[in-house]
């Protein structure tokens, strides 16, 4: 499989409070697909009844690697591996540390 030899690309245009990163790690996946994501996973960092953002990511990812999500407004960051594959996160919500102050 040919893929660009970059280490980090930054993606087409998130909310604009948002940077979302993508980090290659050079490598295909070595294990197959959870069948349980199908259609890849909604990851939540944030319990129930607290303030927080979702938001859409690039899915599937290009292969093994990972996505750096930073909200400029609060703080918030995260980071969510990814394989290349069918379960690969395609969104993710995260608290929100302005309490809701985010737009």
């Amino acid at each position: 499989m040919n893929h660009p030899d970059v280490a980090t690309n930054q993606l087409p245009a998130p909310p604009p409070q948002f940077v979302i990163d993508w980090v290659d790690g050079k490598r295909d996946a070595q294990m197959p697909a959870r069948d349980g994501y199908p259609n890849g996973m909604d990851v939540v960092f944030a319990p129930p009844h607290v303030e927080s953002c979702s938001l859409p990511l690039p899915y599937p990812a290009p292969r093994c690697g990972f996505y750096s999500v930073t909200c400029n407004v609060c703080g918030t960051s995260v980071c969510l591996t990814t394989g290349g594959r069918a379960d690969d996160p395609r969104s993710v919500t995260m608290a929100c540390a302005a309490r809701g102050k985010c737009p």
